[in-house]
């Protein structure tokens, strides 16, 4: 609860205030976790997921052009890309037109999404920084990143004074409506007259605000898992032949919940299995609020009490690498099926949960602080692995014939990669001009 563990000191303490802005520390994401429920649930998640599939499979179109080697033409010819720059900015693209609007990218430069993905890095960086650094020594660093994102949010500003909002997004819409509530209790508390008043109360300003953190939120973990689905699937020639075999009779196109949830069973899997070894190193921290500590119970009955003013947080990573798992250093999706003898012993999916203690795997993080998107965001990782593959089929494989970098778990994101992924593949139904 955030009066035992708070979510708001831990993310201040470490610069989100600085670097997010106060609008999404406390407004923001609350009116993003309404929204967000509030689609994962409803009949209209599907017609998202189909509009941001259709999306997908032309981004990935449009990008499969890019730079080529080799002789001959159309799909003889071998593409080579970075996997993790090519699934951020297809991402980064699809959760633009589908949250925003067609509209609203194009009255965007065209240079924004790239200004967008250097700020989120720069803010990795910085909260990083910050956990470690004494405050003198960092806010110069967040004062760095905090300008950049006002000039991302003046440019948003100018945005909205051109478009109509009946060209919005649905997603937008419902935005623009929560901006228009103003500052929650906290937020004004906490305002202390940083905020000039007319900025205050610009309803155009507090969404460009809010659509700074939908962005933050609603692409980067999405692409990174993506990228690590394919490069395993890419390292693991057997399981991406059966994911083949599931996405082969999908029209990317016409992308439904359905056909997501019941068509690739396997797919499912090789995504869990993904998620199982790139949980974060470290999330979930909460600042201890509460006089008395907080009290922990480990599993050998032993009592803690984390003091007041200290923080607590999660080794995601631990759940995934049991020794419980027979394979729990190697992509294995198989790990993730088992045994059914009500169905004459057929090997059926099973999908867990992530209990410690069992065999069981964490999804995207669950329980009480479940992140609202979780069944969005693995509905578009399965959307973008299936245009993927769709567009590619078997023919993708790390350039210069290497092995994949080791991962990484350095930052506070699902773990990335040591080095650049590169590369090669050869595109299909890709016609040139």
């Amino acid at each position: 609860r955030e009066s035992d563990l708070s979510l708001y000191d831990a993310v201040n303490d470490f610069g989100f205030r600085e670097t997010l802005g106060l609008e999404n520390v406390y407004s923001g994401s609350a009116a993003h976790r309404r929204i967000t429920r509030a689609l994962s649930s409803s009949a209209k998640l599907s017609e998202f997921i189909a509009s941001a599939s259709s999306k997908m499979a032309d981004a990935f179109k449009a990008h499969a052009q890019g730079e080529r080697h080799g002789k001959g033409s159309g799909a003889a010819r071998r593409r080579t890309v970075e996997m993790f720059k090519l699934m951020r900015v297809v991402s980064l693209e699809v959760a633009m037109r589908s949250l925003l609007g067609d509209s609203v990218v194009e009255s965007l430069s065209q240079e924004f999404m790239q200004k967008f993905m250097d700020f989120q890095d720069l803010v990795e960086d910085a909260t990083a920084k910050a956990t470690v650094l004494p405050r003198f020594m960092a806010s110069g660093i967040l004062a760095d990143v905090r300008k950049k994102r006002e000039g991302l949010v003046d440019e948003l500003v100018g945005m909205l004074g051109q478009c109509d909002e009946k060209d919005f997004a649905p997603y937008m819409k419902v935005l623009v409506g929560e901006a228009a509530k103003g500052p929650s209790q906290d937020e004004e508390n906490e305002q202390k007259g940083e905020v000039s008043e007319d900025r205050k109360c610009s309803v155009q300003h507090r969404t460009a605000q809010y659509v700074i953190g939908l962005l933050f939120a609603a692409h980067k973990n999405i692409a990174i898992t993506s990228a690590q689905l394919m490069i395993m699937l890419i390292e693991n020639k057997t399981a991406r032949a059966r994911v083949l075999e599931e996405v082969g009779s999908i029209d990317e196109s016409k992308m439904t919940v359905e056909i997501l949830r019941e068509k690739t069973p396997f797919l499912d899997m090789c995504l869990y299995e993904t998620l199982r070894l790139t949980q974060h190193a470290i999330g979930s921290i909460r600042k201890v609020r509460s006089e008395t500590g907080f009290h922990i119970t480990t599993s050998d009955g032993r009592r803690l009490v984390v003091p007041k003013g200290h923080y607590v947080g999660s080794a995601h990573i631990l759940i995934g690498r049991q020794a419980a798992f027979q394979c729990p250093d190697r992509f294995d999706p198989d790990q993730h099926f088992r045994r059914d003898e009500s169905t004459r012993n057929k090997t059926v999916p099973q999908l867990l949960e992530g209990r410690a203690g069992d065999t069981s795997t964490a999804r995207s993080p669950g329980g009480v602080h479940a992140c609202p998107g979780r069944t969005i965001a693995e509905l578009l990782v399965k959307a973008l692995a299936v245009s993927w593959f769709r567009l590619t089929g078997d023919s993708a494989e790390m350039a210069n014939g290497g092995k994949a970098p080791a991962l990484s778990f350095e930052r506070a994101t699902i773990a990335q990669r040591k080095a650049p992924c590169v590369i090669s593949f050869s595109a299909n139904e890709v016609h040139e001009g």
